[in-house]
């Protein structure tokens, strides 16, 4: 899960599932929150339109257990957690019918991790025990179920993984009826077995993260999470999900942040640059805090889901970031077309996602990066489906 601002996502179908809940108009609004997103979430956070906000998180270990505490000192996360202004949240987003979820995670992108993670779903007491440590976590804190994100699943543990899910599903329904349970996966399936961990018995809903297909490390730029121009995108991501499972399980996840790049030209898909003292990897960054517009998060790291939630409400919204150091440019997105318009502005300018500008027009792959200029429309789902 990356984490550059605050994640907001919608449903591909409607939640045929008891357990999805509140989403009364057929939609599902899922947007995830960090430990220091506090003062967001109870001031700003608006509980009457998102549906379930999940708490990223807390660590899996390989012995099966819940990191709470390091080296004898309770971690940032378990404090949170168990914080009292998280009771708060819980709170106010039940008082507003919205759902409240614990992520727990398990990251497998090195080597040393991909050997505990191996480790932990290999082990059937590692998986009983993890199984039973979240649904404990889960009814103590008195929320709405877990959110997994094990990324990415190891091959040897595929297997493995839907197992301990089935496992976590019996453990909780045993606790609770009505338990919301859900597992991130990458936008390129890989090992995870969609089928079998969305089956009966198994999850309610896979969130697919729909990001990112340009990472700070990528030899050229472009679209965090492209439409199109790509062989494989968001649409192409959507249908190998429909393949394997229904709509009203899957839910497409969608990135607030963008990545600025030095490169070798002023061109759209430029090279990046290689690595030097002040540009190129790893001084290339993910950015939100670029983002101005009052209905996007502008603060990397901190959780703004009601903005975003209401944000994708517009079949024409959308969102740009813009970098004044390098060269600026003026996004616009085009009301249910297929191409966007650019002009070179005179000054920095702000953002705007509905007007279209006059200027050149470009194929929907320039909704990508032209320099440090990203941008990403978030009415993807009926595009997709229509």
């Amino acid at each position: 899960m990356v984490l550059g601002a605050a994640l907001a996502i919608l449903p591909l179908g409607v939640a045929s599932s008891a357990r999805a809940g509140t989403a009364s108009a057929g939609r599902e609004v899922f947007a995830f929150f960090t430990a220091g997103g506090s003062d967001y979430m109870l001031q700003s956070a608006d509980y009457s339109t998102l549906t379930t906000v999940a708490f990223i998180g807390v660590d899996a270990l390989a012995d099966g257990t819940l990191e709470t505490s390091r080296d004898g000192v309770v971690t940032t996360q378990w404090a949170a957690w168990t914080s009292d202004w998280m009771n708060e949240v819980i709170t106010k987003a039940h008082a507003g019918g919205c759902k409240v979820v614990l992520t727990v995670k398990r990251f497998a992108w090195s080597a040393a991790d991909r050997a505990l993670t191996t480790e932990l779903l290999s082990s059937a007491d590692a998986r009983a025990n993890l199984a039973v440590e979240i649904a404990d976590a889960v009814i103590a804190r008195g929320v709405d179920g877990v959110n997994l994100d094990f990324e990415p699943i190891p091959t040897a543990v595929k297997d493995d993984f839907v197992t301990f899910v089935r496992l976590l599903r019996q453990e909780l329904d045993e606790r609770q009826a009505g338990l919301f349970l859900t597992f991130d996966a990458t936008a390129h399936i890989a090992n995870y077995r969609i089928a079998e961990l969305t089956a009966e018995g198994a999850a309610d809903a896979v969130f697919v993260m729909g990001y990112p297909f340009k990472s700070s490390g990528s030899k050229k730029t472009g679209a965090n999470s492209p439409l199109d121009g790509v062989k494989y995108g968001l649409p192409e991501t959507v249908d190998a999900y429909l393949a394997r499972t229904s709509a009203d399980k899957v839910i497409l996840g969608l990135p607030y942040y963008g990545y600025e790049w030095s490169t070798e030209t002023k061109l759209l898909h430029s090279s990046t640059r290689p690595i030097g003292p002040t540009y190129g990897y790893p001084n290339s960054r993910p950015i939100g805090s670029a983002i101005s517009s009052p209905t996007i998060c502008t603060a990397v790291g901190n959780a703004c889901p009601a903005r975003i939630a209401r944000d994708m409400r517009s079949s024409a919204s959308g969102i740009c970031f813009s970098n004044a150091r390098i060269r600026r440019f003026r996004w616009r997105a085009r009301r249910n077309q297929g191409t966007i318009a650019s002009r070179k502005a005179p000054r920095q300018e702000k953002i705007s996602g509905r007007a279209s500008s006059r200027g050149t027009r470009k194929p929907i792959e320039a909704r990508t990066t032209v320099l440090a200029t990203s941008c990403a429309t978030v009415r993807v789902v009926p595009e997709v489906l229509t």
